[in-house]
């Protein structure tokens, strides 16, 4: 999943990458949120990776990252997903078998937000 090009707000207005995901991988899956600032020529992961060894525990979870790095910048957001069978051999055995793949990677409401981390209002009924 790729944006279109966009141009990231200035530093001092805290530009940030949310959203919300769910992931189960196998352990050879993986998927990393990822940037580019040459039109998607080359891609710079934002994050460490998701892997089969970190997983969601089938619970939906908010992410979030710093952009203010690229602040005045055209660039482009990817979510890289990657998926493999792997195949086990069965240690000589001779009774090998695939292993199936994870569930997958799920993005959800993907925002570019400003201002101040934290900054709410408080209603007087609150």
């Amino acid at each position: 999943m790729v944006s279109p090009a966009w141009i990231v707000p200035a530093a001092d207005q805290f530009p940030r990458l949310r959203y919300w995901h769910w992931w189960a991988l196998a352990a050879s899956d993986l998927g990393k949120p990822q940037i580019s600032i040459d039109d998607g020529v080359t891609w710079t992961d934002l994050a460490a990776q998701y892997d089969g060894g970190n997983g969601s525990d089938g619970r939906w979870s908010r992410a979030w990252i710093d952009l203010r790095a690229y602040a005045g910048r055209t660039v482009r957001l990817g979510f890289y997903f990657e998926s493999h069978t792997t195949y086990y051999s069965g240690a000589g055995s001779g009774t090998g078998y695939a292993v199936t793949v994870g569930s997958g990677w799920y993005i959800d409401e993907v925002t570019v937000e400003i201002g101040v981390e934290g900054a709410m209002s408080n209603p007087a009924r609150f």
